[in-house]
């Protein structure tokens, strides 16, 4: 267990989402290497990498897993791990040729594993010639959902070629999304309600060049440039409170027509590391308030604690305390509302001074 990387309370971890546009040549594989840990990044989902075969890459900076594709070359997905959480990678998981999943473990015990599933959803145009392709991908989606346990961590990340539109729409959308939904987004719209999902690029404000997630390479008729928000990262609704900031980044070192999207998540507090059923225990404080056999019974085990070993600093003084008190008063689940309790007794300031 101590090769797995630790994930300490408060500490920060990024998760990002990028159409690479082509991922075959060594060079480019190198460069994104290098841009993902300029960036701090831990996991990146990549999508159209079009590679046909699968394959697993160690670099500089982390490990690229490659995931081959069933027909053509215009497809392809993969998994980015930097160096800091690989240690802990438990296993790749695959749902079709667009669906990709890794599960990460971390050094404490009860911390829960961080699962990160990849996805490239079909384009509109692909939908309207085959309805069923689409249909086929949110099945793979939900199979993904429900093949890891519900109490990971758990993030999809990808190029979904869905708009969600602007506004906010239940828990799923936040207030700070782009443009107008088309049919891909009511239907990433309907699983992400079906599987208590959000798209937390979609929960912060921004300019919008940080909301934009694509940006054509020709111009309209009306000579314009088209920007659309179809990449996201979703998290779980239940979870967002973990999540610090969502955004999207211009890489030029890349050769893509996409923005990295960049979700900055705060590792879990220390309730993720505890099991509840010990850290909602407290001494029972109201046991000694209005009994005086209690108190008699507290003031002479202490006195006699003290007298056989002293306590030199606050912290013994402390840890003995606890201990005695829990023998003696016993221990309940916390309250709602906490009160503090004073005493004068002489024998508490004593260990104090």
């Amino acid at each position: 267990m101590s090769a797995l990387p630790s994930l300490s309370i408060g500490s920060k971890f990024r998760i990002a989402t990028l159409n690479v546009r082509g991922l075959s040549q060594i060079t480019k594989r190198q460069e994104l290497d290098e841009l993902l840990s300029k960036k701090s990044i831990d996991v990146c989902c990549l999508q159209e990498t079009k590679v046909a075969t699968e394959d697993s890459i160690a670099l500089r900076h982390g490990h690229l897993q490659l995931l081959g594709q069933e027909q053509g070359h215009h497809r392809g997905v993969g998994i980015w791990v930097s160096r800091r959480l690989m240690k802990g990678i438990q296993g790749y998981k695959q749902f079709g040729d667009r669906i990709f999943g890794v599960k990460i473990l971390f050094k404490q015990e009860k911390s829960q594993p961080l699962v990160v599933v990849g996805a490239y959803g079909p384009t509109s145009q692909t939908c309207a010639k085959n309805p069923t392709v689409r249909d086929r991908f949110y099945s793979q989606l939900s199979a993904a959902v429900d093949y890891y346990p519900s109490r990971s961590l758990f993030y999809m990340a990808g190029d979904f070629n869905s708009k969600l539109g602007a506004g906010k729409v239940g828990h799923e959308v936040g207030r700070w999304g782009k443009g107008r939904q088309n049919e891909n987004g009511k239907s990433l719209l309907n699983f992400c309600q079906q599987h208590g999902l959000v798209a937390l690029n979609t929960l912060f404000q921004h300019h919008p060049k940080h909301i934009t997630t694509w940006e054509s390479s020709f111009k309209t008729d009306k000579n314009r440039t088209v920007r659309n928000q179809i990449d996201f990262v979703l998290g779980r609704i239940k979870q967002r409170r973990t999540v610090t900031q969502a955004r999207a980044y211009h890489v030029p070192e890349i050769s893509t027509d996409h923005r990295m999207v960049v979700a900055t998540i705060c590792s879990p507090q220390k309730v993720w590391f505890c099991n509840r059923s010990t850290r909602t225990k407290v001494i029972r404080l109201g046991e000694i308030r209005n009994d005086k056999d209690k108190q008699e019974q507290w003031r002479s085990v202490v006195s006699a604690t003290v007298a056989a070993q002293e306590p030199t600093t606050w912290d013994e003084a402390a840890s003995m305390l606890v201990e005695q008190g829990r023998k003696i008063l016993g221990t309940e689940q916390r309250s709602k509302r906490t009160q503090t309790y004073f005493t004068d007794d002489p024998l508490v300031a004593q260990i104090g001074e």
